[in-house]
């Protein structure tokens, strides 16, 4: 779930906001049925006031996103081969937590694998400054 509108004001009139919701799988039954459902629990979450929220459009969108159904399995090597990496919510959850998390873990796979070339470098940069320091 997100809020858009909170990002890109023109996504929602003035003094509205957008909300999105995802949901693991394509559920059944009509649109109507499947907002009567989704706004119980936003209800659960934001109080009253959500009950009162317009659905505008429902998307049946199979495979929209990573299986997410229990049990979710996390921590999908980000590193696939030297210096082959992939990152997203595939890796982790189908979230955008399990996104940034992926990312995170795939930038400190990257800094590792870079460390060896990048002393290396700064190395041979040293040698090359006292080398002209001494001449």
């Amino acid at each position: 779930m997100c809020f858009p509108s909170n990002v890109a004001r023109s996504y929602a009139p003035d003094g509205k906001s957008l909300v999105s919701v995802s949901l693991i799988g394509v559920p059944s039954g009509t649109d109507e049925e499947i907002a009567a459902e989704v706004s119980k629990q936003l209800v659960g979450w934001f109080g009253a006031d959500a009950a009162t929220w317009r659905l505008l459009k429902v998307y049946r969108i199979a495979y929209c996103q990573p299986n997410g159904e229990p049990p979710s399995e996390r921590n999908k090597e980000v590193q696939l081969g030297d210096f082959l990496f992939v990152t997203g919510d595939h890796r982790e959850t189908a979230s955008l937590n399990g996104a940034l998390r992926s990312g995170v873990r795939c930038a400190d796979k990257v800094e590792d694998a870079m460390k060896p070339a990048l002393l290396r470098r700064s190395q041979v940069r040293i040698l090359t400054t006292n080398l002209r320091i001494e001449i």
